[in-house]
């Protein structure tokens, strides 16, 4: 039985807008993987300044390690969860449903903005997005949440759970 939602996608594909969404229709708590690296160890964008971007992985695969043992949940993941395989390999083996929320270049550009403070959101973002395309059809169900409200898009999440 599934016993929680964890959404994966590029940035500004929606995760932590439907996280929440969907947190409110199963009465899950739901959890933001970088709200919680945030809160342990200082803003992600100065992560990767000072440890670099490895260290911030492994940080990344320790906090949804644990957070997958505090089910159920509704966890959105930060945009390099889900193409690391070990990190889809703790997904695969949780009880939960894995969703990928996917988005159109211009859609992802008009939610972050062109120099954002995202730590990957420069000019080799769109490289990053292309290259990570795959990773992010391995999912239970993908989503594209272009011209989609947040509630149109758990709506669809919620009918197809298991």
């Amino acid at each position: 039985m599934v016993q929680g939602i964890v959404l994966g996608g590029f940035m500004g594909t929606g995760k932590s807008t439907v996280g929440r969404v969907l947190a409110q229709h199963t009465g899950w708590p739901w959890v933001d993987t970088d709200d919680r690296l945030e809160a342990t160890f200082g803003p992600c964008g100065e992560q990767f300044q000072h440890v670099g971007e490895p260290t911030f992985r492994d940080r990344e695969h320790e906090v949804l390690r644990q957070v997958l043992e505090t089910l159920p949940a509704v966890i959105s993941t930060g945009g390099g969860v889900w193409p690391a395989p070990r990190n889809r390999q703790l997904i695969e083996q949780a009880p939960v449903f894995g969703v990928v929320l996917t988005a159109s270049w211009d859609e992802i550009v008009k939610r972050v903005g062109r120099g954002a403070s995202r730590p990957l959101f420069d000019h080799n973002a769109q490289a990053l997005h292309r290259r990570r395309a795959a990773s992010y059809r391995v999912a239970d169900l993908c989503v594209d949440t272009t011209d989609r409200s947040p509630e149109d898009v758990a709506q669809e999440i919620l009918r197809c759970l298991p």
